[in-house]
């Protein structure tokens, strides 16, 4: 008994650290982001001439890289979720 409990604290450990690794590679690049931004539009203002328009920015960079993060962690906490599934109910619904 003393066994399963210690075997369910510890994915519940793991999910929650994956959880919040999670969220500071989110914070992480939301600064990036925010930085980016700033220099670019600091380095627009400065280019910039009275009859020339800035151009948008081209998709991909940070946010894509952000994205392909998030599914690798969510994949590796999704796998191991389905491949202990079964014996975590067990755990959970067992009498012992």
């Amino acid at each position: 008994m003393q066994l399963k409990v210690q075997v369910l604290k510890n994915i519940a450990c793991f999910l929650h650290a994956e959880e919040q690794r999670a969220m500071g590679r989110a914070e992480l690049a939301k600064k990036e982001r925010e930085q980016l931004a700033r220099q670019q539009e600091e380095d627009s203002l400065m280019m910039e001439s009275p009859d020339e328009q800035s151009q948008p920015a081209a998709p991909g960079g940070p946010a894509d890289d952000l994205k392909e993060m998030e599914l690798g962690s969510a994949g590796l906490s999704s796998s191991i979720i389905q491949q202990y599934w079964q014996a975590i109910l067990n755990c959970y619904f067992h009498e012992e």
